[in-house]
């Protein structure tokens, strides 16, 4: 089956249950205000940081003005763990979504929350790690774009990176399916995600351009400050943009899952 079928099939799923897009969207919005309130810490501590860091003398109250900001920092550490968590679990969802569509005609969000939060000790941890594993090319990324003396070597450090992500994306490309529609031990979903993902490469290939290039997006208005009405607005809307690819994407997996699985 060539993927612009699946594409129609998400599409129309998406179209006639547009309920699907909640749970993203919801994700979305509460990393915004995670995001909009690092930004204005950031903004409104650049002083103190700024001498923090040159290794200046600081007085007493700047001291404390310190501890106030790592703090701060520490709890939207810990808010952004909790909303990673939330998030893999929204995630978890939409496998059992798209197969109670196939197979009831009917989805419910209550139903599949509550099967993802029985599937909870598997999910979590593993996607957890991945989720980490996928972020070590934006860090590599980062720090060797810095240190890079020409526009030729940070060219060549950004495309490397881009394309482990690329490939990582491709070859966990079935994985939440294979966890949440299946009851073996995850060793074997993860033999049956690399197996699948390897038999169906072009279309697995061509699939994952979605959450790349929504990853993409995401990476390069991260560091656009927010802090303005207009700027807010117009992040916020860019926000639910990238919810809504994510959405597709999500919806996606399990739909061309499900098909090749039966093959």
């Amino acid at each position: 089956m060539k993927l612009t079928k699946f594409l129609k099939e998400a599409m129309h799923l998406l179209l006639k249950e547009p309920k699907l897009f909640i749970p993203k969207i919801a994700v979305s919005l509460l990393y915004s205000v995670v995001m909009l309130l690092l930004s204005f810490l950031l903004v409104t501590h650049k002083d103190i940081i700024f001498l923090a860091s040159s290794g200046g003398a600081l007085s007493y109250g700047q001291l404390q003005d310190v501890s106030v900001l790592l703090f701060s920092l520490l709890f939207l550490l810990v808010l952004s763990l909790i909303m990673l968590v939330i998030d893999i679990l929204v995630n978890a969802m939409y496998p059992v979504l798209v197969n109670d569509f196939y197979s009831k005609g009917k989805l419910s969000l209550k139903r599949a929350f509550l099967i993802a939060m029985k599937n909870s000790r598997r999910v979590v941890p593993t996607f957890f790690i991945i989720v980490i594993l996928l972020s070590v090319p934006t860090a590599i990324l980062n720090s060797y774009v810095l240190k890079a003396h020409s526009l030729t070597d940070s060219l060549i450090i950004a495309l490397v990176t881009l394309g482990i992500y690329f490939v990582l994306l491709i070859l966990f490309y079935f994985l939440y399916p294979a966890i949440m529609l299946n009851k073996r031990s995850l060793s074997r979903c993860f033999s049956e995600n690399f197996i699948l993902a390897r038999k169906n490469i072009g279309i697995v290939a061509k699939a994952s351009l979605i959450p790349f290039i929504a990853s993409l997006i995401s990476f390069v208005f991260a560091f656009v400050s927010a802090l303005e009405p207009l700027l807010i607005l117009l992040f916020l809307v860019y926000r639910t943009l990238i919810a809504i690819m994510f959405t597709y994407h999500m919806v996606l997996s399990p739909a061309i899952y499900l098909k090749v699985r039966s093959q």
